[in-house]
């Protein structure tokens, strides 16, 4: 799976302290393995958006 950020994603990111950027980057790497993890607490999509989620 790839991720594709945004450029405002990108520069708020960098403004991160170093705990916060470790911390998404453990969230980004469970996300990537197991989409569906419960500690992630997803949603289903609504809207335009609705069934995109799985």
């Amino acid at each position: 799976m790839k991720i594709v950020t945004t450029v405002k994603y990108d520069k708020k990111y960098k403004k991160l302290s170093i705990d916060l950027k470790n911390r998404v980057d453990s969230i980004l790497e469970r996300f990537m393995k197991n989409p569906l993890d419960p500690s992630l607490f997803n949603h289903n999509l609504q809207g335009k958006l609705k069934g995109f989620n799985q």
